[in-house]
């Protein structure tokens, strides 16, 4: 649990209680909210059986906390915000193909649902009253085993027919780059992600290159970990630093391709490797920077929430939204 604090005004004055339920691959993360700021939150493990044990749990979860009146879910996939269906969400179990989430929960649990990606709850959460609140036009990066990211433009987080405008993971960089997992070629997530940057790393631990690493990895007994290189960094390993220099500057080019677009003025990151932000944080300004002639100034952020940024933005989406329309979520919201 952590200590009530505030995270802005889009809560209603009459503090009623919104819960926001992040699903992960791993965990399903929880926050419940009031006018006040952050009540309670917490994690469970999420269940590895099938797409109706996790929804099950959810509403275990929903039970769980008194005088809730509306409630918010994060997923790791694609789903459509006016249905409230998900299309596909891969590393969660069960068939999660046109999953009538929405309608499934609301009868269960007998409050209004709302449902959006777990790139947008975070979006929501750092818009709110996080590092771009009060901020018209920001994009959001979200980085860990991959990359996620949404926009926000004119003061309003941007949803689409599939909840999937501002994925940055697919943004190309470089048609001749690594084989992404999307199909195509030289993606920011081939670079940019936890994943790039441990696989950046391992053939400098097989080859036995980096005492640090040797160190750090006991001699290739444990496995290289993002949070690994990311210690390698500070304690100077050149290959390590390396590493994030590469994915910092290609966060800013990507980055910059937006803000040619959209007149941005902030970039926030976080996820996973927000511990590490401060390892690359300078190479995404250094980039942005040097378009400035075009985009003017632009100023990346690290995030203000950790962990916990999905559910609170989750939470927030549901104050804004379930409550007033109980069996619909938001209308679609595209680009003028």
């Amino acid at each position: 649990m952590i200590g009530e604090r505030a995270v802005g005004a889009v809560l209603r004055p009459d503090e009623e209680r919104f819960i926001g339920v992040d699903v992960g691959g791993t965990s399903i993360k929880w926050s419940v909210l009031r006018a006040g700021g952050v009540e309670a939150s917490g994690s469970v493990e999420t269940p590895r059986t099938d797409n109706h044990a996790v929804v099950n749990t959810i509403v275990d979860l929903v039970d769980s906390q008194e005088g809730v009146v509306g409630v918010g879910v994060a997923v790791p996939g694609t789903v459509d915000p006016v249905r409230g269906r998900t299309i596909l969400i891969p590393n969660l179990p069960g068939d999660w193909n046109n999953f009538e989430l929405v309608r499934e929960l609301t009868h269960l649990c007998g409050l209004p649902v709302a449902c959006l990606n777990d790139a947008r709850a975070f979006a929501w959460a750092e818009h709110s009253s996080g590092s771009a609140q009060g901020v018209s036009n920001a994009l959001f990066i979200t980085l860990g085993t991959g990359v996620g990211g949404a926009i926000a433009f004119r003061d309003e987080i941007l949803f689409g027919k599939l909840d999937s405008v501002g994925e940055m993971g697919h943004v190309p960089l470089d048609s001749r780059g690594e084989l992404c997992a999307c199909g195509g070629r030289g993606c920011l997530e081939t670079v940019a992600s936890g994943t790039a940057i441990v696989s950046r790393l391992s053939r400098t631990v097989v080859l036995d290159q980096s005492p640090i690493l040797r160190e750090l990895t006991q001699h290739g007994a444990a496995p290289l970990t993002a949070q690994i290189a990311a210690e390698a960094a500070r304690l100077g390993d050149p290959w390590a630093m390396e590493a994030f220099d590469r994915a910092g500057d290609a966060l800013g080019q990507a980055a910059s391709m937006i803000g040619l677009l959209l007149q941005l003025e902030v970039v926030v990151i976080g996820g996973g490797l927000r511990p590490a932000t401060d390892l690359f944080l300078p190479q995404v300004q250094q980039a942005l920077d040097a378009r400035t002639s075009l985009t003017g100034r632009i100023e990346a952020r690290g995030a203000r929430y950790g962990t916990e940024a999905g559910s609170i933005g989750a939470a927030n989406f549901a104050a804004e939204h379930a409550i007033s329309t109980p069996t619909e979520t938001p209308k679609e919201r595209t680009l003028p």
